[in-house]
């Protein structure tokens, strides 16, 4: 059997491919446009499950996350003439001192039964950590995408070349339905000439 040379895949692709291909989004390596197309497929779909993946993953960590801070517990307190009410003031109470307030008073700025309650609670979260109870589920980049983002990148670039292959092929529908008009008009003129009239156009 003779050689017939390269086969032309180019028709055996969708017609959007082409107008996404020319974007390079996406690396390929594929010389041929068939092979390209397949090879989009396989990384797409790739991305898919590996974006599925990473939600499972973070509906996991979710569920994992770390917790609201450890409650603290109100601190006894002996009475002050300068806490801020007078039950305080006179037989003091069970409470926090706000010290980072700006409406604290300066017994609540100073006091160090609440400063050591709040330093215990954030050492033992400090502990927790160090053990690996809550692990952080950031990048350590913090900037690398995810494959949920680079599936929805190519998802849209994909979305919008199919809508331009459709105003595309649109145009060229148009075009051919008015061609078959005129040629259909031409075809009735011709055929409502009399004799006389079709010899005289040759």
């Amino acid at each position: 059997m003779l050689d017939s040379g390269p086969v032309d895949t180019s028709k055996n692709v969708p017609s959007w491919f082409p107008i996404f291909d020319t974007q390079q989004i996406v690396p390929l390596r594929s010389a041929h446009p068939r092979e390209r197309f397949d090879e989009l497929m396989v990384k797409v779909a790739e991305l898919y499950s590996r974006a599925e993946e990473e939600k499972k993953k973070n509906k996991g960590a979710a569920a994992a996350a770390k917790p609201p801070p450890k409650k603290i517990f109100p601190e006894l307190h002996d009475p002050h003439p300068e806490w801020p009410t007078s039950l305080k003031r006179e037989r003091g109470g069970w409470w926090l001192c706000d010290a980072n307030s700006e409406q604290a008073t300066a017994p609540e700025k100073a006091c160090k039964l609440c400063k050591a309650a709040r330093a215990e609670a954030a050492r033992e979260e400090r502990a927790k950590m160090a053990r690996g109870i809550f692990p952080e589920d950031e990048d350590e980049d913090g900037n690398v995408r995810t494959a949920k983002e680079q599936y929805d990148e190519i998802d849209q670039a994909m979305d919008l070349a199919m809508a331009q292959a459709h105003v595309e092929e649109a145009r060229v529908v148009q075009e051919r339905v008015r061609r078959e008009d005129e040629e259909a008009e031409r075809v009735r003129k011709w055929k409502g000439m009399s004799f006389e009239e079709k010899r005289a156009l040759g």
